[in-house]
């Protein structure tokens, strides 16, 4: 019997990043697995590292309707080419895409993965028009996948799918954690030369921000937070890790107070991000929408405490008062306090950041997500072939 082929498709090459040695682990459990998204890197050397076969197909993230018919005829030809028993679609563009051209070939699993909901943050006819995408892309797919229990919650809440199509692998997560890769005590001197680097003092208390630079990211409330933290703590200082972008800028007076204060260190987009959790003591995520963030993971298997909105995603990573704090969506004050309580109690953060490396290595090592996706996979195959 023929191994079952899967192809797996995203937008962005930089989606790729969810797949990390899960594509070889998916070949070793029988699977001839297929990888489709845009050209480019990281998800191009992923793929071949994993000897697994490459799709490149452009896709544009907006929406382009021409562009988007040109996407979605090539689509249609890499599946008569390589004719799947299985497709897993994410991310927004290429879960409308993919689901499309998988109905249209007949494609017999057509599994549709939602990471977030990009249209809880928007309003008026762009978010109609957002609900309508997902409804009809859900309809289009013959099982819903969510990364997460509160964006599962979501997706029922919104009535974009029957209850009975929509799961959740494990505890969530697209892709896991290896928990040895992300090892605090291996990465203490790296942490220690990027704080030398920056010009952050070897013991400098660090509040450490990773993500996109964007209002949805509620980088607005975090500089409300830091104007206040910088006063009560003359020796802190806050270490971000990522792009600005200029979708969704931050507003210039929060801009500039970022650009200019001299306690404020932002080291761009950087591929190899755990010499930056080393160098912190604690990470702020006061974001406004998530499917299940990656970045709170990753920072808890690092032994960190984290303070997060109290939003569906964020409540399935943190346990409130126990691994991190969770606080009110837009509440910069209430951010500042929770942060200040670990700036001042150093012994109560360190153990909620190493209970948050207990919960993450129970709940989000790879093994057990990978074993998970596996197992949904092997569930939609068999639910086919007994049709």
């Amino acid at each position: 019997m023929e191994p079952p082929r899967l192809l797996i498709a995203v937008t962005s090459p930089m989606s790729g990043l969810f797949f990390q040695g899960q594509l070889a682990w998916l070949q070793a459990q029988g699977f001839e697995v297929h990888f489709l998204c845009a050209p480019g890197q990281p998800a191009e050397a992923i793929v071949a590292g994993q000897h697994a076969i490459f799709h490149p197909v452009v896709m544009q993230r907006g929406l382009s309707p021409w562009n988007d018919l040109a996407s979605l005829w090539r689509i249609v030809r890499v599946l008569r080419r390589v004719r799947p028993h299985l497709v897993n679609a994410g991310t927004p563009k290429a879960g409308m895409l993919v689901m499309l051209a998988a109905w249209l070939c007949r494609v017999p699993v057509r599994i549709y993965t939602i990471h977030g909901l990009r249209f809880e943050t928007v309003t008026g006819p762009v978010r109609a028009l957002l609900v309508t995408i997902e409804r009809v892309v859900c309809r289009l797919a013959n099982r819903v996948i969510c990364v997460g229990p509160g964006l599962r919650g979501l997706v029922l809440a919104h009535r974009l799918c029957p209850a009975a199509k929509v799961a959740v692998p494990a505890a969530g997560s697209a892709n896991g954690i290896d928990l040895e890769a992300f090892a605090r005590p291996a990465w203490l001197p790296s942490g220690l030369a990027l704080r030398s680097a920056l010009g952050i003092p070897g013991d400098a208390p660090v509040v450490g921000f990773v993500g996109r630079l964007v209002r949805d990211k509620g980088v607005g409330e975090l500089v409300q937070a830091w104007r206040g933290l910088r006063e009560r703590f003359p020796a802190v200082h806050l270490l971000i890790v990522g792009d600005v972008e200029t979708g969704d800028p931050v507003l210039g007076d929060d801009h500039e107070t970022l650009r200019t204060d001299p306690r404020v260190h932002i080291t761009g987009f950087i591929s190899e991000v755990r010499p930056a959790y080393a160098a912190m003591q604690m990470l702020v995520l006061p974001t406004y929408r998530e499917g299940l963030p990656t970045v709170l993971l990753e920072a808890g298997a690092m032994g960190l405490p984290a303070v997060a909105s109290d939003i569906p995603g964020c409540r399935d990573v943190i346990t409130d008062g126990m691994t991190g704090a969770l606080v009110a969506i837009h509440d910069a004050r209430a951010l500042e306090n929770a942060l200040a309580r670990y700036l001042s109690e150093p012994e109560f953060a360190a153990g909620h950041g190493a209970a948050a490396r207990r919960q993450v290595t129970s709940l989000f090592a790879r093994e057990v997500v990978w074993r998970a996706w596996s197992e949904c996979y092997r569930a939609a195959v068999a639910s086919w072939t007994r049709r």
